[in-house]
């Protein structure tokens, strides 16, 4: 995706995260699919305002952001945000397949995805929306 389609899609996981709030229990499962997709949606589209993923390039997949961010090292805090995705995958192994059947965990899962949007701001700070 181009950098101005990660900040469109931003919008839009915000939006649906919002509807889904109401009922952290019910929706547990789309809120933690949607906490996955939007912070990997927020980590490319840090990696291409920094010009360390070129928009011509398949961005890079939710499984595969932690391997990539403790290898290649593209941000100052490539080790927070690969912690972040990390526990971002557990807790959707832990919602979706039912051992975790709580609205705490799915409230984990929002933090995360704010930790993610904090470091992912900075880069994207002047890039035009």
């Amino acid at each position: 995706m181009k950098l101005s389609e990660h900040l469109k899609a931003r919008e839009e996981f915000g939006h649906s995260l919002r509807k889904l709030r109401d009922d952290l229990f019910v929706n547990r499962r789309m809120i933690v699919e949607t906490c996955v997709l939007a912070a990997a949606n927020l980590t490319n589209a840090a990696l291409h305002a920094k010009g360390a993923l070129p928009e011509a390039s398949s961005d890079i997949k939710h499984n595969r952001l932690f391997g990539h961010l403790t290898r290649e090292k593209p941000v100052e805090e490539h080790e927070e945000l690969a912690r972040c995705h990390q526990e971002l995958e557990s807790l959707k192994y832990s919602i979706t397949h039912g051992i975790t059947r709580d609205g705490e965990k799915t409230l984990e899962a929002i933090a995360t995805l704010e930790r993610v949007e904090k470091i992912v701001d900075k880069y994207l700070e002047g890039v035009k929306r």
